[in-house]
């Protein structure tokens, strides 16, 4: 799953390009299959697979970006941060050799990860509550409603509004824009984000929504619409 036929003997960077590398190409597969469906019985024997391996290379990024020394709790070992020199960036040129290679990956990690969670993947959703899974055989479902988040909830969550602020206001980047709303749609459920848009983030919600409301292409306004329309049904009937 994270190897290419018979490579081996790399180095520690070599090995996690490539594994990073892989995943992206099975995230196309995964965003191609909503055009092209006969993909999807592609991707559907390995969904026990690639949710957790999607996330935690995710979550991975976000530990190298904070923190490079403490590893990664995840499908891909960083040692103790040898990889922070080839995977983020040394330079701010708009050249594409000097951007993050990891980086120019996250956006199909989240694509995917996106379209797994809003058609309610059993194994997609198992893995942002922290479970892994040795076979098949489909997981039990997450509660409806928790009161606290999913143990992954923090990183994904932050990553999509982190990519949206920075995708607004720039036409080349409105795809990007919209993957993350549509991430935020599945995140903003109380089954994965618990209580927690009961303060700060709630209002952070409310003013990027503001931010959209003024600037932003009909497309976009319409997708952040959306999240709004899911926040709100979703807690229809949820005692608060």
């Amino acid at each position: 799953m994270v190897a290419l036929g018979d490579v081996e003997d790399l180095s520690a960077n070599a090995a996690i390009m490539l594994k990073i590398s892989v995943l992206a190409a099975w995230a196309e597969l995964q965003i191609a299959s909503t055009r092209q469906t006969y993909l999807i019985n592609v991707v559907k024997p390995y969904r026990w697979l690639l949710g957790p391996f999607w996330i935690g290379a995710l979550r991975d990024y976000a530990q190298l970006r904070t923190d490079p020394e403490m590893g990664a709790g995840g499908g891909i070992d960083f040692n103790n941060g040898l990889g922070r020199d080839v995977l983020l960036p040394v330079s701010t040129s708009s050249d594409s050799s000097d951007k993050q290679y990891y980086e120019q990956f996250i956006p199909k990690l989240l694509h995917a990860t996106a379209i797994s969670l809003a058609s309610s993947d059993a194994f997609t959703l198992g893995a942002m509550d922290g479970q892994t899974f040795a076979s098949a055989a489909e997981p039990a479902s997450l509660p409806p409603v928790r009161p606290e988040p999913t143990a992954n909830f923090y990183i994904v969550y932050g990553l999509a509004f982190e990519s949206l602020v920075k995708a607004l206001g720039d036409s080349s980047t409105s795809a990007m824009a919209r993957v993350c709303l549509q991430a935020m749609q599945s995140l903003v459920k109380p089954q994965l984000c618990g209580s927690v848009f009961e303060g700060a983030f709630f209002d952070e919600l409310c003013t990027i929504c503001y931010r959209i409301g003024m600037s932003s292409t009909a497309s976009i306004k319409a997708d952040m619409c959306d999240v709004v329309k899911v926040f709100v049904t979703s807690r229809h009937g949820v005692q608060g």
